[in-house]
């Protein structure tokens, strides 16, 4: 069986600073706004406790058998699930049956989006600067 990659956040110790979110955006996007990113943060109670939305790279990945356009696909080599935004039409099928939220729509583009581990080094994971966000094999 292949070995798959995801994103580990270390919740306990997250500050909720929502770096990541910001640096996600700026390498994806080329833009300040966590509206874009492909990791999200979330704040419940006080005092707060963090949760992170963040593709989880399932390895019987719904959203691969849900496009019906074969636009997401399993990236053998980086072993990632991706996006070929070539392909994608933007029905919103993936983001509808994805289990995590972890897929979005980007409005302007009309296209899908998710965390793809930025080419294969995360910035999100290089930049964090409570040292919380790793990467794992599954």
């Amino acid at each position: 069986m292949v070995s798959i990659k995801k994103i580990a956040v270390n919740e306990e110790k997250c500050t909720g600073c929502r770096i990541c979110e910001l640096v996600c955006s700026v390498e994806n996007e080329g833009v300040y706004n966590p509206e874009l990113s492909r990791i999200i943060k979330l704040a419940d109670g006080l005092p707060e406790n963090f949760s992170t939305i963040v593709c989880q790279q399932c390895k019987d990945a719904p959203c691969i058998e849900s496009c019906p356009v074969n636009a997401i696909y399993l990236d053998h080599e980086k072993e990632i699930v991706k996006i070929n935004l070539d392909k994608c039409t933007g029905c919103k099928i993936c983001v509808q049956i994805c289990p995590y939220n972890a897929i979005k729509m980007n409005e302007k583009t009309n296209k899908v989006f998710k965390c793809e581990f930025c080419g294969g080094e995360p910035v999100c994971v290089k930049k964090c600067p409570a040292n919380v966000i790793s990467i794992i094999d599954y």
